[in-house]
This record gives C-alpha cells, structure tokens and sequence, in this order.
C-alpha cells in the first residue's frame, strides 16, 4: 500500500503566519529510538517543493548506530541506496523552547524510498513509497484498525530524573512522591516551561506534573489523542524536556537505570463502531495478553527495564497478567469512557 502524504496547504498557511520563520527541522525517529533531523533553510526547502522532490540521503539513516561504526560496516552494502525523507505537512509546528523558537519549524517526516509517483504536491495528495519506516509501520497498524471499525486513543505519562546543578545556591529537599517542597525547590519552572512551551507551540496536551517517587524522579502527564499525534507528540515532549532542562544547566535521564526506576505508561482506550464494546475490550485484552513477551522487545528494550520490573516495585511486575488496580501486573483495566 502506497503512502499518500497531504497537508501541503497546512504548511503553506503555517508559513504564512509565521513570517518569522527561516529553518525547517525534517525530523524523524530510526530503528535505534534515535531523534534525528536535518535543518534546512525556509529557502532551500520551498526550493525542493517547486522542484518536487524530497531531500536525499543515504539509506543507513534509519539503522544507524554512531558509536557502532564496526558493527555497521559489515553491511557491504549499507553505503548503496537512495531514502528521501517525506515530511508529514500536517504535523508543522514550532521548535518548543528553543530561543529562537519563532525562527525554527519542525516538520515529522516518513523515511522513504524511491521518487514520487505522483508529482502534484501542490494540487492534491502526495503518493510515495515507504516500505521500511516505523512511523509508516504506525500508520498501518492505524489504517488496519480502522477498517475493522476500530478506533484509539493514547496517552503517555512520561517518568523522567533531573539532577540540578553541583554548584547551585538552592538547597535541595528532601524528595517525596507528590512532594510540594521537592518540586518546588528547583523544578517547578521548568516543569512549568516545559508545559508552556508544549501546549502553545506544538500543540501537545499536558494534564500534569509532579514528583514521583524514587530519588530527583517526576512525571508529566500528557493528554490523549490519536495515536500518530500520540506518538509525535510524545517524541516532541522528550525532546522539549531534554532541551530545557539543558537551558537550565540541569542534567536530565529517561532511562529506567537504577535506582531510578522511570518508565513510560501508556494509556490507550478503543472504541468499536462494529459490536458490544465489552467484546471487543476482551478481545483487545486477550491480544495483549498472548503477544505481552513480544511487546516487551519494544517496551523494554534495554537490560535495566527487567531490573525495573522485578517483584515489589510496583513496575509492571513478573507476570503474564491484567488486573483493575494492581499496580504489580503490566496492564491496568481501568474502565469503559
């Protein structure tokens, strides 16, 4: 199934009230959960679109493993091949947080190969080819439900560790899950920073904040959407996070190493248009439940996350299991909206 790819008269609209904008972030995310991005010139872009074409670059981008030259280059042909990248007009937005932010623009792009197979970027859908992409696999899995009648909504809470400065004045309080005093003793602005530049310049919903409970650990809270505006926004949300928290000299880990213990809950409610809802809430639980080892390869795909989830640390815990409030089994049935 081809990708067809609109939204260009979204972007032309973007543009025209920022006028302040002069670089546009092609942005997307690789096999690795890698962030990657090539910044072009307002100019240089606009110029390929006249040409109707995409930017160009070697098919390794979505594999890559920098500190991993060796075990790449045993690929004889990894230097071979053509990918474009095939930005996604509809999710424009500014870069959040950035000094300059008026300046810069982000576009979320599909990894893609080949040239287009229909040339009217500016008059109609864009039609291209993007076999091996994982925002494409998404899209897929997105449309398969779709024709069943199935629709979804998701929501992420995003468990991070900031450490403030070794030479900062503030003394730091005692942490505490939901502590007042611990999160206003260094990370109340910049939580609220963080929010405020998410909600008014990429649009991303957040719900809430706080601190959590192992050491320098917090939580933000974002809104449900769809599932694509989900995950993009969840990749905007880390990166914003990161990015302030550097404007603020303080060091930043999603990581799940201990003796943090940070994850990322997910939340996802689905609606039938086919069906009782309580048969198809079943047969969705049902499926998590014979695939939950196979998704722990992408829920888990570093060592720590095991380490995370052993017995008593109310982190998923060690069984294949569904529960309503216990916080010891991996997925929480938490009721019908």
């Amino acid at each position: 199934m081809a990708l067809i790819i609109d939204g260009y008269d979204k972007f032309a609209a973007f543009i025209t009230w920022h006028p302040s904008v002069q670089f546009i972030h092609l942005q997307w995310t690789d096999y690795t959960s890698t962030v990657r991005v090539r910044i072009l010139t307002l100019r240089h872009f606009q110029a390929l679109l006249e040409a109707k074409t995409n930017l160009a670059l070697c098919r390794h981008y979505l594999c890559l493993i920098d500190i991993g030259l060796p075990l790449t280059n045993v690929d004889p042909g990894r230097p071979a091949g053509q990918s474009f990248l095939l930005p996604d007009f509809n999710t424009i937005h500014l870069c959040p947080s950035l000094n300059t932010a008026e300046e810069h623009a982000v576009l979320l792009c599909y990894f893609g190969n080949g040239t287009p197979l229909h040339q009217e970027i500016h008059h109609s859908p864009l039609t291209l080819s993007a076999p091996f992409c994982p925002r494409r696999a998404l899209l897929q899995a997105i449309q398969a439900g779709e024709e069943i009648g199935l629709y979804f909504r998701v929501g992420f809470e995003l468990e991070f560790s900031a450490v403030q400065p070794k030479h900062s004045a503030k003394t730091a309080e005692i942490h505490a899950s939901s502590g007042l005093r611990a999160i206003e003793s260094f990370m109340l602005p910049v939580l609220s920073t963080i929010t405020k530049q998410l909600e008014s310049a990429a649009n991303v919903p957040v719900e809430q904040f706080h601190c959590e409970g192992s050491d320098n650990a917090y939580e933000l809270v974002l809104g449900h959407l769809p599932p694509m505006e989900a995950v993009d926004g969840l990749v905007t949300a880390k990166e914003t996070t990161r990015r302030v928290c550097r404007e603020n000299g303080i060091e930043v880990l999603f990581n799940p190493t201990m003796p943090e213990i940070n994850g990322l809950h997910t939340n996802i409610s689905v609606q039938s248009l086919r069906g009782e809802v309580g048969e198809v809430e079943e047969s969705f639980l049902a499926g998590v439940m014979q695939h939950l080892g196979a998704l722990c390869a992408f829920a888990m795909p570093r060592p720590e996350g095991y380490a995370r989830t052993r017995a008593g640390q109310w982190c998923a815990g060690r069984w294949v299991s569904w529960g309503t409030d216990n916080r010891e089994g991996p997925v929480r049935k938490r009721g019908r909206v």
